[in-house]
């Protein structure tokens, strides 16, 4: 397969990666920076332009931009041969863009340059409008994964949603856990264990059976000492807040 890509980012990264590896062509990397879009068009032997002078030279055109981006590069694009490729995961495939075939394809998983996955284990969202779209899609996805979940617009912003939750969310609490741990002289290497038990239960039993903690028993002396703890943090103790009264409201009929 022979394709085009639009962006520089890690998404950019991995799939030029994963492309090459699985060894398909790059006919030209298009970008909004020179300097970055050079050095990927390098990685894999390629050409490079700005967005404005985007060609329907290939099997496919990937876009590998921000959510917030798409729009902009799309007004850029006339595709009558090429399949264009969305890798984003909250932005409408009915997006209005001058193209016969398209497919998107969302990899549920944090792509980070410098730390993509080695492993195949990274489920992938996709859509098309056609058997063509599919096809290449397909061939897309099979360079980095065997996992993949057909959706429309409204499963699949469900579906990243609930990703932002377990991932985004998930990582931002363990950031203010750092951060009071390191506070306190404390090694924040001490909560690896916990965490590491929490993601290893929720793989063979649904995480509304694992609850624990002061909110579940709703402990309301621990939860006021805590929320003591985070005076100096209004919005780590509006966090807690939050987060407590939804797994006590959750859990009241098992008090009842």
């Amino acid at each position: 397969m022979k394709y085009n890509i639009v962006g520089t980012g890690n998404m950019a990264w991995f799939l030029t990666e994963k492309l090459q590896q699985a060894g398909h062509t790059c006919i030209c990397v298009y970008g909004r920076d020179e300097q970055k879009t050079s050095a990927l068009a390098a990685t894999v032997h390629a050409a490079h332009a700005g967005i404005t002078d985007i060609k329907d030279d290939a099997d496919c055109c990937i876009i590998a931009v921000t959510d917030t981006a798409v729009h902009q590069v799309v007004k850029h694009i006339n595709l009558k041969q090429s399949v264009l490729v969305y890798t984003a995961g909250a932005v409408s495939f009915d997006i209005p863009v001058q193209v016969e075939h398209k497919a998107l394809i969302w990899p549920i998983y944090s792509i980070v340059k410098g730390q993509f996955p080695s492993q195949r284990n990274i489920p992938v969202a996709w859509q098309s409008n056609g058997e063509t779209a599919q096809q290449i899609a397909h061939t897309i996805t099979s360079s980095f994964t065997d996992t993949l979940q057909q959706t429309d617009d409204s499963t699949r912003a469900h579906l990243h949603l609930s990703a932002v939750l377990v991932n985004n969310f998930t990582n931002h609490l363990m950031t203010i856990a750092d951060e009071i741990c390191n506070t306190h002289n404390l090694p924040s290497s001490l909560l690896t264990p916990i965490i590491l038990q929490t993601v290893e239960r929720i793989q063979h039993t649904p995480p509304v059976q694992l609850q624990t903690g002061p909110a579940k028993r709703n402990d309301l002396p621990t939860i006021e000492k805590h929320l003591q703890l985070l005076q100096s943090h209004p919005d780590w103790a509006n966090i807690y807040k939050a987060i407590t009264t939804s797994i006590i409201n959750l859990y009241s009929s098992d008090k009842q």
